[in-house]
């Protein structure tokens, strides 16, 4: 019975990550093709994967080691999927941490409130959250994560990359260190993971930074004028439909210079 509790946690975990791949990516074939084959493969990962870890001394304890079978459906989504390699990691990333997350919530719930029904528990607390958050965390990748890996630059990328893959080991071992009898060498192990976690966030966050920087400094060039340093005629009219929209009151003062026509005429817009 315990053994199929887990079964059930871990395949709704798998679910969630399914369906977020698949609202992101785009199909090479028709659906009932895709989802069969993800379907089918599922099963014989789950299967295998599950029997597997079974044996190993730290199963049942909730430390979440299968989730790294997740790195075995890389090559399934690209055969699948129109989708890079790198951007299905990418989504991927996404999905395993917020499903290693509530995983990791829901086993320290169990152990708080009755350690004895670890099984039963974890997979209760696990359907709640995926109930109340995951029409919001699919709503979020779908356009605002979407539209980020969309339009990044590619040098921020290659950190927001490296960053998502950091972030999915660091909460996968935090939480092995806190179910683990292996306590020194997991706490250890997690420290390293933090750390390298927030070195790659500041990264991330120069490069952004920068990347705001480069955008206002081209904005700046774009509504001003080179030579005066005023702004330009894009501004006035930027300026005046702003105006008019919030029904403010502005006057508007119009100067000609006399024969300046034949400067720019004879020497150029340039020179005039």
């Amino acid at each position: 019975m315990e053994y199929l509790l887990h079964i059930c946690v871990v395949a709704e975990m798998m679910i969630v990550n399914l369906r977020t791949v698949h609202i992101c990516s785009r199909c090479k074939y028709k659906l009932s093709r895709v989802v069969a084959m993800l379907l089918l493969f599922s099963l014989v990962l789950l299967g295998g994967g599950m029997l597997v870890l079974r044996y190993l001394p730290t199963y049942g304890n909730g430390n979440g080691m299968f989730v790294l079978l997740g790195f075995f459906y890389l090559p399934v989504f690209k055969a699948l999927y129109k989708d890079s390699l790198v951007r299905l990691l990418e989504i991927l990333c996404s999905a395993w941490l917020y499903t290693m997350l509530v995983f990791s919530f829901s086993v320290q719930l169990a152990y708080l409130i009755f350690p004895a029904q670890l099984a039963v528990i974890v997979l209760v607390a696990q359907s709640v959250i995926y109930l109340a958050t995951a029409h919001f965390f699919w709503r979020f990748i779908r356009t605002k994560f979407m539209y980020m890996l969309r339009n990044i630059p590619e040098k921020t990328a290659v950190y927001l990359r490296w960053g998502s893959v950091i972030w999915f080991l660091t909460v996968t071992v935090v939480n092995f260190a806190l179910v683990s009898d292996y306590s020194e060498a997991a706490k250890a192990a997690s420290v390293l993971f933090l750390g390298s976690s927030a070195l790659i966030s500041y990264y991330l966050l120069y490069e952004v930074v920068k990347s705001s920087r480069s955008a206002e400094a081209m904005t700046h060039i774009a509504v001003t004028d080179q030579l005066t340093g005023l702004r330009n005629r894009y501004s006035l009219f930027q300026d005046g439909q702003d105006r008019i929209r919030k029904q403010m009151p502005f006057s508007l003062l119009y100067m000609d210079l006399d024969r300046f026509k034949e400067v720019n005429d004879l020497h150029g817009h340039l020179v005039g």
